[in-house]
């Protein structure tokens, strides 16, 4: 059973910083500009997800995805 902590995540995202689709930061933006609601929707961890969100500008409540309990 892994441990996780907020200290692994971080490491985590700096070596691994999100990739994304081609586009897609403008495909949000666009849909964002004309009033759609956008969701992301994921089987990862908030933790690796959320930072991803706020990139796209999605809003973190608009993002489902597992917690973890550290």
């Amino acid at each position: 059973i892994i441990q996780p902590t907020t200290d692994l995540f971080t490491d985590f995202l700096r070596s691994h910083p999100p990739r994304r689709t081609p586009g897609i930061k403008d495909l949000v933006a666009d849909l964002l500009a004309s009033g759609v609601s956008v969701y992301l929707v994921s089987g990862g961890f908030h933790a690796i997800i959320d930072p991803v969100a706020n990139i796209l500008e999605i809003p973190v409540n608009n993002v489902f995805a597992n917690s973890l309990k550290f």
